[in-house]
């Protein structure tokens, strides 16, 4: 199965806004406030994507 260009150009997007974020991610501390810096984080990149996304869709 091809991969589209719209799928390559998604998993590119998605590993930049994942590079930007990767800091807080790779800490193994597990107590409440990295638990909770991580969630924010990862929320900060579905929002970023998902913003992306749709920017696209209008264009």
């Amino acid at each position: 199965m091809e991969k589209c260009y719209a799928e390559e150009k998604e998993i590119s997007l998605l590993i930049e806004i994942i590079e930007k974020y990767k800091d807080v991610q790779i800490y193994k501390r597990t107590d409440y406030a990295m638990i909770t810096k991580k969630n924010e984080a990862w929320n900060r990149v579905a929002e970023l994507f998902n913003s992306a996304a749709m920017e696209s869709l209008l264009l």
